[in-house]
Protein backbone atom coordinates (compact mmCIF):
# COMPACT_ATOMS: atom_id res chain seq x y z
CA UNK A 1 0.00 0.00 0.00
CA UNK A 2 1.38 3.39 -0.99
CA UNK A 3 0.86 6.28 1.41
CA UNK A 4 -0.30 9.37 -0.47
CA UNK A 5 1.90 12.46 -0.11
CA UNK A 6 1.23 14.71 2.84
CA UNK A 7 -0.76 17.74 1.76
CA UNK A 8 0.67 21.17 2.50
CA UNK A 9 -0.42 22.13 5.98
CA UNK A 10 -0.84 25.70 7.14
CA UNK A 11 -0.50 26.22 10.88
CA UNK A 12 -2.40 29.05 12.53
CA UNK A 13 -3.94 29.84 15.90
CA UNK A 14 -7.44 28.44 16.28
CA UNK A 15 -10.39 30.79 16.08
CA UNK A 16 -13.87 30.43 17.54
CA UNK A 17 -15.22 29.07 14.25
CA UNK A 18 -12.84 26.10 14.67
CA UNK A 19 -14.18 25.12 18.10
CA UNK A 20 -16.73 22.52 17.04
CA UNK A 21 -14.31 20.68 14.75
CA UNK A 22 -11.47 20.92 17.30
CA UNK A 23 -13.74 19.35 19.90
CA UNK A 24 -14.55 16.47 17.54
CA UNK A 25 -10.91 15.80 16.56
CA UNK A 26 -9.84 16.00 20.20
CA UNK A 27 -12.53 13.55 21.25
CA UNK A 28 -12.00 11.16 18.31
CA UNK A 29 -8.26 11.13 18.99
CA UNK A 30 -8.87 10.29 22.62
CA UNK A 31 -11.24 7.45 21.69
CA UNK A 32 -8.75 6.10 19.12
CA UNK A 33 -5.83 6.19 21.56
CA UNK A 34 -7.72 4.46 24.34
CA UNK A 35 -9.62 1.81 22.35
CA UNK A 36 -6.62 0.89 20.20
CA UNK A 37 -4.26 0.47 23.13
CA UNK A 38 -6.89 -1.05 25.45
CA UNK A 39 -5.78 1.31 28.19
CA UNK A 40 -9.30 1.23 29.58
CA UNK A 41 -12.40 -0.76 28.70
CA UNK A 42 -14.31 0.26 25.57
CA UNK A 43 -17.48 0.88 27.62
CA UNK A 44 -15.72 3.33 29.90
CA UNK A 45 -13.96 4.96 26.94
CA UNK A 46 -17.29 5.58 25.19
CA UNK A 47 -18.98 6.85 28.36
CA UNK A 48 -16.14 9.24 29.16
CA UNK A 49 -15.95 10.35 25.51
CA UNK A 50 -19.63 11.30 25.47
CA UNK A 51 -19.15 13.42 28.59
CA UNK A 52 -15.96 15.00 27.24
CA UNK A 53 -17.58 16.00 23.95
CA UNK A 54 -20.59 17.49 25.75
CA UNK A 55 -18.24 19.37 28.08
CA UNK A 56 -16.15 20.69 25.20
CA UNK A 57 -19.23 21.78 23.28
CA UNK A 58 -20.73 23.47 26.34
CA UNK A 59 -17.72 25.79 26.64
CA UNK A 60 -18.04 27.10 23.08
CA UNK A 61 -20.61 29.80 24.07
CA UNK A 62 -18.30 30.91 26.92
CA UNK A 63 -15.39 31.34 24.54
CA UNK A 64 -17.74 33.08 22.09
CA UNK A 65 -18.55 35.63 24.78
CA UNK A 66 -14.85 36.18 25.43
CA UNK A 67 -14.23 36.51 21.70
CA UNK A 68 -16.97 39.14 21.32
CA UNK A 69 -16.04 41.27 24.31
CA UNK A 70 -12.30 40.92 23.77
CA UNK A 71 -11.78 40.59 27.50
CA UNK A 72 -10.49 37.63 29.37
CA UNK A 73 -9.26 37.23 32.90
CA UNK A 74 -6.07 35.24 33.18
CA UNK A 75 -5.07 33.79 36.52
CA UNK A 76 -1.60 32.46 37.18
CA UNK A 77 -1.54 29.04 38.78
CA UNK A 78 1.34 28.03 41.00
CA UNK A 79 2.28 24.47 40.22
CA UNK A 80 3.09 22.08 43.03
CA UNK A 81 4.41 18.55 43.07
CA UNK A 82 6.34 16.82 40.32
CA UNK A 83 6.06 19.60 37.76
CA UNK A 84 6.51 22.70 39.91
CA UNK A 85 9.85 23.33 38.19
CA UNK A 86 8.32 23.38 34.72
CA UNK A 87 6.44 26.36 33.35
CA UNK A 88 4.88 25.08 30.13
CA UNK A 89 2.61 22.09 29.49
CA UNK A 90 1.75 20.35 26.26
CA UNK A 91 -1.74 19.44 27.37
CA UNK A 92 -3.23 17.51 24.45
CA UNK A 93 -2.22 16.49 21.00
CA UNK A 94 -4.30 14.37 18.67
CA UNK A 95 -3.61 13.77 15.01
CA UNK A 96 -6.13 12.22 12.64
CA UNK A 97 -5.11 8.62 11.94
CA UNK A 98 -4.89 9.41 8.20
CA UNK A 99 -1.86 11.56 9.02
CA UNK A 100 0.03 9.23 11.39
CA UNK A 101 3.66 8.57 10.51
CA UNK A 102 4.13 11.62 8.30
CA UNK A 103 6.10 13.87 10.66
CA UNK A 104 3.19 16.20 11.27
CA UNK A 105 3.22 15.88 15.08
CA UNK A 106 6.65 17.32 15.84
CA UNK A 107 6.09 20.09 13.31
CA UNK A 108 2.74 20.87 14.92
CA UNK A 109 4.39 21.20 18.33
CA UNK A 110 7.22 23.36 16.96
CA UNK A 111 4.77 25.61 15.13
CA UNK A 112 2.55 25.86 18.21
CA UNK A 113 5.56 26.97 20.26
CA UNK A 114 6.34 29.58 17.61
CA UNK A 115 2.74 30.83 17.35
CA UNK A 116 2.52 31.14 21.14
CA UNK A 117 5.75 33.11 21.16
CA UNK A 118 7.45 30.77 23.63
CA UNK A 119 11.20 31.24 23.80
CA UNK A 120 14.18 29.87 25.73
CA UNK A 121 13.34 32.21 28.62
CA UNK A 122 9.92 30.56 29.00
CA UNK A 123 11.66 27.52 30.39
CA UNK A 124 11.03 23.82 30.47
CA UNK A 125 8.07 22.01 28.96
CA UNK A 126 6.31 18.81 29.97
CA UNK A 127 3.44 16.56 28.99
CA UNK A 128 1.77 13.62 30.67
CA UNK A 129 1.10 10.28 29.03
CA UNK A 130 0.00 6.88 30.27
CA UNK A 131 2.93 4.46 30.19
CA UNK A 132 0.82 1.82 28.44
CA UNK A 133 0.21 4.23 25.56
CA UNK A 134 3.45 3.01 23.98
CA UNK A 135 2.92 4.82 20.70
CA UNK A 136 2.61 8.20 22.45
CA UNK A 137 5.60 7.54 24.74
CA UNK A 138 7.79 6.66 21.73
CA UNK A 139 6.48 9.72 19.87
CA UNK A 140 7.48 12.09 22.69
CA UNK A 141 10.86 10.34 23.11
CA UNK A 142 11.57 10.84 19.39
CA UNK A 143 10.81 14.52 19.94
CA UNK A 144 13.48 14.66 22.65
CA UNK A 145 11.28 14.23 25.71
CA UNK A 146 12.44 12.09 28.60
CA UNK A 147 10.63 10.60 31.58
CA UNK A 148 11.06 12.93 34.56
CA UNK A 149 8.39 11.47 36.83
CA UNK A 150 6.09 8.47 37.15
CA UNK A 151 3.07 8.09 39.39
CA UNK A 152 0.37 5.46 39.78
CA UNK A 153 -3.15 6.70 39.08
CA UNK A 154 -6.71 5.58 38.33
CA UNK A 155 -7.69 9.02 37.03
CA UNK A 156 -7.73 7.90 33.39
CA UNK A 157 -8.72 4.27 33.68
CA UNK A 158 -10.67 1.73 35.66
CA UNK A 159 -7.45 0.23 37.10
CA UNK A 160 -4.14 1.51 38.45
CA UNK A 161 -1.48 2.36 35.90
CA UNK A 162 1.60 4.52 35.54
CA UNK A 163 1.19 8.11 34.39
CA UNK A 164 4.50 9.39 33.04
CA UNK A 165 5.62 12.99 32.95
CA UNK A 166 7.79 13.59 29.90
CA UNK A 167 9.99 16.69 30.00
CA UNK A 168 12.15 18.91 27.81
CA UNK A 169 14.80 21.22 29.29
CA UNK A 170 13.63 23.97 26.93
CA UNK A 171 10.78 24.48 24.51
CA UNK A 172 13.52 24.96 21.93
CA UNK A 173 14.74 21.37 22.51
CA UNK A 174 11.74 19.80 20.76
CA UNK A 175 13.11 17.78 17.84
CA UNK A 176 11.46 17.73 14.42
Amino acid sequence: MTIPPTPQIVYRPAVLADAEQCAKVYNEGWIYAFTRTKLISDDITKKVAEGRLAGLQSTIPLHGGIDKTGRMRIRAVKRTGCCSWISLELLNMYIDTNFHGRGIGPNMVKEGIRLLGWTEKDGKMFCRVLERNYRAVKFYEKMGGRVVNSEVTTKYSDFEQALLTMGWDSVLDVKC
